[in-house]
């Protein structure tokens, strides 16, 4: 009996394996295949590559320094437009389109800057500036003289954050006829959250008032907002960027629009955030994919498909970007030396000098991706 006993327990366990194998070698087969068809289609959107054309003056600081860029437009003549520059170490700089140095603020600390033009300040409608500060985890605003071609600081109260002052973006919600400071950053349990502000300088003073706080997730920083979408994107740099309704009474819910994940080859660090319009119109997203030292162009309008991958290597002027933190880019002409407009990155590692901004022609970065409207497949960029 006990023979027997072992006969038919010996056949189940064979039977079981059997059952197991059967089951295993194909799902050992489709994980093979996912994993080989990820890898083809990583290969399919292979980056292309893209000159720096010229660059700022480096920072004063070195190590990692340079952070996060902003560019103005200046609606009258388009080629004095100028663009912000974070030193961590040391303030905000402030540069001409050939990167020439015009002020340098000094002010340890900061680490990301926006831009808006049109927010009411007591009889005076200016040029608003606001800059995060990790070593105080506070907003700074000041005044773009355009005429001057300088920034100045704005009387106020400081704006205090309960997190550390790391990414911030500007909203001007033309609905609520309202302007907003978002700040972005982890509290000390190591938890991202967004605070959203609302700025009243009806009084010639900035008076802040936190509106919202969004919770996000873990290390979050780079963001940037769509005034007339009044849509704002997040980077949480391990798990993919957010979508969230930028306005002050929209809900908190959060809309993944990228994911970090083999399927996209998205598998380190997204950090910097920029919108932008396509030639067509399309509404495009571009992320610094640090860890990589690439960067993504994503089209809002077909679901967030990743339309382009590009490097950017060096020029005549500027040598090749790596390990790129901010980014911001403009589709506007901004003269002779920018006519498909610009396109600013930080360069994590700049030759033997310190830390500083790449500028790089966007209509050539559209040429490289394939979408400016040239019915010929992506070629690497001369």
């Amino acid at each position: 009996m006990r023979s027997v006993a072992r006969d038919v327990v010996g056949e189940e366990r064979a039977e079981d394996m059997s059952v197991s194998l059967r089951t295993a070698v194909p799902a050992a087969i489709l994980a093979l295949a996912s994993i080989g068809l990820a890898l083809w289609w990583r290969d399919e959107l292979r980056p292309v590559t893209v000159k720096a054309f010229d660059e700022t003056h480096p920072v004063d600081s070195h190590g990692d320094a340079a952070d996060d860029p902003a560019i103005w437009v200046d609606p009258i003549d388009p080629s004095n437009s100028l663009v912000l520059g974070t030193d961590k170490k040391g303030g905000l700089a402030l540069y001409d389109l050939r990167g020439e140095l015009l002020q340098f603020v000094a002010q340890p600390g900061l680490n990301n800057v926006d831009v808006r033009d049109g927010f009411r300040l007591g009889s005076q409608t200016v040029t608003l500036v606001v800059a995060s500060d990790k070593e105080t985890d506070s907003l700074h605003l000041y005044r773009l003289d355009p005429d001057a071609r300088r920034i100045d600081p704005i009387p106020m109260a400081p704006i205090r954050l309960s997190i550390e002052g790391m990414g911030v973006a500007l909203f001007h919600d033309r609905v609520a006829n309202a302007h907003y400071a978002f700040g972005v950053g982890r509290d000390e349990r190591g938890r991202s959250f967004v605070e959203q502000f609302e700025l009243d300088g009806s009084s010639g003073i900035v008076d802040a008032k936190l509106v919202r706080r969004i919770p996000i997730g873990r290390r979050a920083e780079g963001c940037v907002v769509d005034d007339d979408q009044r849509s704002l994107y997040v980077s949480e740099e391990r798990e993919g960027v957010w979508q969230i309704g930028a306005a002050a009474d929209a809900p908190i819910d959060r809309h993944r629009v990228l994911r970090h994940w083999l399927w996209n080859g998205v598998t380190t660090d997204l950090e910097g955030l920029a919108l932008v319009r396509g030639p067509a119109g399309q509404r495009l997203l571009v992320v610094s994919h640090q860890g990589d030292n690439e960067f993504l162009v994503l089209d809002r309008d077909a679901d967030y498909a990743i339309v382009g991958r590009f490097t950017i290597v060096g020029g005549k002027r500027a040598d090749a970007v790596s390990h790129t933190d901010g980014i911001d880019v403009v589709s506007a002409p901004l003269g002779d030396r920018f006519p498909g407009g610009l396109l600013v990155v930080q360069d994590g590692h700049n030759r033997l000098e310190p830390q500083n901004f790449k500028y790089v022609r966007w209509d050539a970065v559209l040429a490289a991706i394939g979408l400016d409207g040239v019915a010929r497949r992506p070629v690497k960029a001369d």
